[in-house]
């Protein structure tokens, strides 16, 4: 169920972030907004890693990887 939330949570804020990005690109450089955009959310990631844990890997992943690359 998660996914889902994070699914919508998603597809609304992508086109507000690429029009932010798109309005300061005129006046910031594209690596510090790239740079600003990584640091800002990997707090978020982090946050949702310690609240759910870390999923496990089957022995499937290896091979989606692989098939993915």
């Amino acid at each position: 169920m998660s996914g889902f939330i994070f699914v919508i949570l998603g597809s609304i804020l992508f086109p507000v972030i690429e029009a932010l990005k798109k309005r300061t690109t005129q006046s910031i450089p594209v690596p510090i907004i790239f740079w600003a955009i990584a640091t800002f959310t990997a707090p978020v990631y982090i946050g949702y890693l310690i609240w759910t844990g870390i999923p496990e890997l089957g022995p499937n992943f290896w091979w989606l990887i692989a098939i993915n690359t």
